[in-house]
């Protein structure tokens, strides 16, 4: 029975599969690492005469900085594998008016990295918006940004439920509040693709920078200074493992499947193990069989009432014994001695014997499984 049960355990979970396909978001993250520097003569205002990220400009020492962009696509297993980077330094006013100050040709690029570095002349921007502000008679706050953007097709690992390649665009942006004396960093707004000449708009919510709220130079919630990011989510397939729930047991179907085969190549093995013994024991005589076969049903004795041999019912086979125990609702009694073997059954002041052949027996041809 419990053979047929497992084996009936192991059919059904062959035909369950070890693996189960399901979508899950995977997350696809651009971020854009600024950063400038300037050649500075030496001084009493930068220390160690360099400015980092989050410095102000001060114009009188030095009035041009050289931004530094890094794109990094990170996302498990993506890659680029076809993008356009563009910078362009924007001068602008809150009275109204804005001008492409300097655009960069496309740059192309493969890999999930790409950089670029961006001149910024502050002394041109203010000679600009001083040309613009004499020519209106209208003052306004002038704004130097510099915008990177990136178009590019994408190549998301493991199966995506829409497509292997898929078109990313993305920006960011370095904002500098531009006044006569000074050029002061400014927290970057959200800026989509189409503010830097691509097409569509930029996924998600770039994030503003991070070197403002902190001293110069330094990293805030284990960014780099001037990281902006933008985070999309992509749809993947993936692959979980099978289960199956026995009560308030739970198990992979890899595993049920090899618990199974185990247990069924066990049972298989019983019978052979018993044919084995049997076997061994054939050779010995017919009280080893029975031994091996009923050996939990014996209770050995070690004597016996005098004159219970003399006056025990003689029976032909230990069937018939077993036959006497069971309407006697009796245990059988076993009694060995240096040259034979004695089996007995007590019914009430009747007692049954049976003598045990002590020489080898034949071939076994079917064996019971050992009780």
């Amino acid at each position: 029975m419990l053979a047929v049960l497992t084996a009936g355990v192991l059919a059904y979970v062959w035909t369950q599969p070890i693996e189960q396909s399901a979508s899950a978001p995977r997350p696809s993250t651009a971020s854009y690492i600024f950063d400038y520097t300037a050649t500075l003569p030496a001084n009493a205002v930068y220390e160690h005469h360099a400015i980092r990220y989050g410095d102000p400009v001060f114009r009188t020492l030095v009035d041009a900085v050289t931004v530094s962009a890094e794109f990094e696509l990170a996302s498990p297993g993506a890659n680029v594998v076809d993008g356009d980077l563009t910078a362009r330094v924007i001068v602008s006013s809150t009275a109204g008016w804005s001008r492409v100050f300097f655009e960069s040709t496309p740059e192309h690029f493969t890999g999930p990295t790409t950089s670029v570095t961006i001149p910024v002349s502050f002394a041109d921007a203010w000679a600009l918006a001083y040309t613009i502000e004499d020519v209106t008679g209208v003052a306004g706050a002038i704004t130097v940004a510099v915008q990177v953007g990136v178009d590019a097709n994408v190549h998301t690992a493991g199966d995506p439920v829409d497509a292997t390649i898929r078109e990313s665009l993305t920006a960011g942006q370095l904002s500098f509040a531009l006044s006569e004396d000074v050029a002061r960093l400014v927290d970057a707004p959200e800026v989509s693709s189409a503010d830097v000449g691509l097409a569509g708009v930029m996924p998600g919510t770039a994030a503003a920078s991070t070197g403002t709220g902190a001293k110069a130079g330094e990293a805030v919630n284990g960014l780099k200074p001037g990281t902006q990011s933008s985070t999309e989510m992509v749809t993947v397939r993936v692959d979980t493992p099978g289960l199956l729930s026995l009560g308030v047991t739970t198990m992979t179907i890899r595993f049920a499947r090899t618990a199974a085969a185990v247990v069924f190549a066990v049972l298989l093995m019983i019978p052979a193990y018993n044919t084995v013994i049997l076997r061994r024991a054939r050779r010995r005589g017919e009280a080893a069989v029975l031994s091996a076969r009923h050996g939990r049903q014996l209770l050995r004795l070690t004597d016996l009432p005098a004159g219970t041999r003399e006056r025990a019912v003689q029976v032909g086979s230990f069937a018939a014994l077993q036959a006497a125990a069971q309407r006697a609702e009796a245990d059988i009694l076993q009694l060995s001695d240096l040259d034979e073997d004695r089996y007995f059954v007590f019914d009430g002041p009747t007692v049954f014997s049976y003598l045990a052949k002590g020489a080898p027996i034949g071939s076994v041809t079917a064996v019971p499984a050992v009780s």
